[in-house]
């Protein structure tokens, strides 16, 4: 996915090897740190709508976890029709953000032909949403807005996407392509959690206890065949949790009577795992900002991404590399990387 490089930053994977095997894994990031404290000092009703601007990288998640750690702070209830259509915006960008990775960042790491006009759908019906559901850009204000959503525009745009994943995941799809060329290449195993380990945040651990997957962690372990199914067990659940949220939707007006200063909390889910904000205010006005991603923790010097290289067979380095960007695209599809190996 591209991201502003300033902001968004690049992660380095560095994988050295001896004797025919990974020996060691470095891990450098570029990623600014502290970047929220730019918020420090500004009125707090300012900082959801500005949010969005500075983390491009899953901006609408950014954005909905900010207006909730505020309104948490300000002691703001949200009525719960406003909440369900944050969250449909929260679960477009989500599908948009693996419908990415399955047409476009898979298929380019296989060798396969790419398929963007699914992409094209989904970044369709965001902006469609947004714009269905609020009118526009305005639903960044803690404590929502007066809300009349035209949810017959909503719904149709949304069966076109449906559509897409349907044909996707059917039996002559991208999906069975995907899941066919791991078997040919042998790397249905590869980057496999550690027995008993806890799997990683985003699709591997919403899609664990899933069937399909259980039965691929069984045979393969959590590896990337078992990755790959997570993902595409996601598409799905997230288009039909969408059209749950899109169905529910109704009219709404909004009262906002902050009367706290204090501190405010929010976790929301994104496609990498769970985003988490925390947000103090003071007098109206932010006083501090801290902002987790779940990238930090994936991309740890013991995390899931070194664990799961250490070990691979380094006899054939064009192999091992393209084996360790499925890997990481995998585990985190939202970041930039650059794979590098070398001789220990």
């Amino acid at each position: 996915m591209n991201t502003s490089p300033d902001l968004a930053g690049m992660i380095r994977v560095q994988l050295r090897y001896a004797d025919g095997r990974v020996c060691a894994v470095d891990i450098r990031s570029t990623r600014p740190q502290n970047t929220a404290a730019v918020f420090i000092g500004r009125d707090a009703g300012e900082v959801p709508a500005l949010i969005g601007t500075v983390y491009a990288l899953c901006g609408k998640a950014q954005t909905i976890a900010a207006l909730m750690a505020i309104e948490d702070a300000l002691g703001v209830t949200l009525s719960p029709t406003q909440a369900r259509a944050r969250d449909a915006l929260r679960l477009a960008e989500m599908l948009t953000q693996t419908m990415m990775r399955t047409c476009l960042g898979w298929p380019r790491l296989m060798g396969l032909a790419q398929d963007p006009a699914p992409v094209r759908r989904c970044l369709l019906a965001e902006a469609t949403l947004e714009q269905a559901l609020f009118g526009g850009p305005d639903w960044k204000t803690p404590g929502g807005t007066d809300f009349r959503p035209d949810l017959n525009a909503a719904l149709l745009v949304f069966e076109n996407v449906q559509g897409s994943v349907n044909d996707l995941l059917g039996a002559k799809g991208l999906a069975n392509d995907m899941q066919a060329w791991l078997v040919a290449q042998s790397l249905q195993s590869f980057g496999a959690l550690a027995p008993d380990s806890d799997p990683e945040q985003g699709a591997l651990m919403r899609q664990w206890s899933a069937q399909p997957v259980r039965r691929i962690r069984a045979r393969y372990g959590a590896g990337l065949a078992a990755r790959l199914r997570a993902g595409l067990n996601d598409l799905r659940a997230i288009s039909d949790v969408l059209a749950q949220v899109l169905h529910e939707g109704r009219t709404d007006t909004h009262d906002v009577k902050p009367a706290l200063d204090r501190c405010g909390t929010a976790q929301v889910e994104t496609v990498r795992g769970t985003l988490r904000h925390q947000v103090i205010v003071q007098h109206g006005r932010i006083t501090a900002y801290q902002i987790d991603a779940p990238t930090e923790a994936n991309f740890h010097s013991d995390g899931v991404v070194p664990q799961g290289l250490l070990g691979a067979d380094a006899t054939d380095i064009p192999a091992l590399t393209r084996a360790a960007e499925l890997h990481v695209l995998a585990i985190d599809p939202c970041v930039e990387t650059h794979v590098e190996i070398c001789y220990a």
